[in-house]
């Protein structure tokens, strides 16, 4: 467990002072968890001031010393990468199954009417729109992120 300096101690009372502002814990509540933080000579005792708050542990002990160790946090936590991952899972099955359904109306249309260029022409658009307009969603959502 590593010991704590007053910064550590200084980003966990702002911290406790941040969520309560947003509500979610009365005033009784911040007393205690910021004496248990006044208090704290270790990163566990930091943690239990912090227990139940989103993101709070990171925020106040793991960013800070991997961003002064030099490791390359910025804007890329754990939470961006799982949240970028489910983003394209999400467009990558909404893509699959629009290129499906295209599939199965193109051979329905075959065996209906028996080749067609038009048709061809009209699947491959078809298509081609669906892909773009999927990858569109991708970059729109990771340049905002």
């Amino acid at each position: 467990m590593a010991l704590l300096g007053e910064a550590d101690r200084d980003r966990a009372l702002a911290l406790l002072r941040r969520h309560y502002a947003e509500g979610r814990f009365d005033h009784e509540e911040l007393g205690r968890r910021a004496d248990v933080a006044l208090r704290a000579r270790s990163s566990a005792d930091v943690w239990l001031a912090l227990r139940g708050l989103p993101n709070a542990v990171f925020e106040t002990l793991v960013a800070p010393r991997a961003l002064a160790a030099g490791t390359a946090l910025a804007g890329h936590s754990g939470l961006h990468r799982a949240k970028r991952l489910a983003w394209a899972a999400v467009i990558s099955f909404v893509w699959m199954f629009l290129t499906t359904l295209l599939l199965l109306a193109y051979a329905i249309s075959l065996i209906a009417s028996g080749p067609s260029l038009l048709v061809a022409v009209v699947f491959a658009a078809s298509w081609l729109l669906v892909s773009w307009g999927s990858w569109r969603a991708w970059r729109r959502r990771t340049r905002r992120a």
